[in-house]
């Protein structure tokens, strides 16, 4: 190999244009391939992939609806279980995201994601800026909304990327919004409500363009 970017896990003494340097443990340095070899196998330094590996660790994604998209996951190193219809509650990762491919995933934005669930325990988008619950759904699915939140003129959050712990709350918010009939937006809201998780609402910028 050429010469590698690593980020050293000790601090070392590197030679550098003859003079000796010294590089302290988190700081990026480029060595020659053999150095570079003989650092990772004694596990004194990491690459930039070992790095994204490291801030992926407990953390996958549930596909829900069309599993072909799953294969953007296997090209990104995403742990990922395909569950098509199926049954979305079990959260087999510790920090998991739920996802429906009719939202399109912003891969960037994974690593920081599964971050809030260090704090959160979920992290889920608005839905549109402007939309309120009063705004979808039918009327009957409204008037059960309102009879658990009191008032429809609150935001709705898209059920189509959630990311959430896997413990009791993110367990029982799951649960609550897989019991939800109609409308997927108002059946998360009703969850929300019920279950009360600590929650970061994120943008509406989280999600990309429908694959639709």
């Amino acid at each position: 190999m050429g010469r590698v970017w690593l980020q050293l896990q000790t601090s070392k003494s590197i030679e550098i244009r003859g003079k000796m340097t010294n590089f302290h443990a988190g700081d990026w340095v480029q060595v020659g391939g053999h150095l570079a070899s003989t650092w990772l196998a004694d596990g004194t330094a990491r690459t930039i992939s070992t790095e994204s590996t490291l801030l992926l660790e407990g953390c996958g994604v549930v596909v829900r609806g069309n599993g072909q998209q799953a294969q953007r996951l296997r090209y990104q190193g995403i742990s990922y279980k395909a569950i098509g219809d199926g049954d979305f509650t079990a959260l087999p990762y510790p920090k998991t995201l739920i996802w429906h491919p009719s939202a399109a995933l912003r891969f960037e934005l994974l690593p920081a994601g599964f971050h809030l669930l260090d704090k959160w325990e979920a992290a889920i988008p608005m839905a549109g800026v402007d939309t309120l619950a009063l705004h979808v759904g039918n009327e009957a699915e409204r008037e059960q909304t309102k009879a658990v939140v009191h008032d429809l003129r609150v935001p709705v959050f898209d059920p189509r990327l959630i990311f959430v712990k896997r413990c009791p709350v993110g367990r029982a918010l799951m649960k609550a919004f897989a019991k939800g009939q109609g409308n997927a937006e108002l059946a998360l809201l009703r969850a929300i409500y019920q279950v009360k998780p600590m929650m970061c609402a994120l943008p509406t910028t989280w999600v990309g363009n429908s694959l639709d």
